[in-house]
């Protein structure tokens, strides 16, 4: 029903109207997920000199800091292999060597 009623205080009914209490703002914080530094190990190797395919990789993880190494014979029938570490602070850096391969 639409019925007016009297204010006793307008003033004080007009203020609440109008200038609410502000109410707090609640925010959901959430904590950003840690995960601990990674870590693995792995390596493997072919040999298949009936097709010329010989070559083995080696790599591990500890922390932040990746190391490793792989080889494989190029077609000049040099045995390159390479050596590597990679870190936040120094980036990726690889040493090359190169020898004549001979087949056993």
């Amino acid at each position: 029903s639409n019925v007016l009623h009297p204010v006793s205080n307008p003033v004080a009914a007009a203020s609440t109207a109008l200038f609410p209490v502000p109410l707090p703002v609640l925010r959901e914080q959430r904590q950003p997920e840690i995960f601990p530094p990674a870590s693995y190990s792995f390596n493997y190797a072919v040999n298949d000199e009936s097709t010329g395919d010989i070559k083995d990789h080696s790599e591990t993880r500890d922390g932040y800091v990746v190391r490793g190494s792989y080889s494989l014979i190029d077609p000049d029938g040099y045995k390159r292999t390479v050596t590597y570490t990679a870190d936040d602070v120094h980036g990726f850096n690889a040493v090359v060597n190169r020898v004549p391969y001979v087949l056993k």
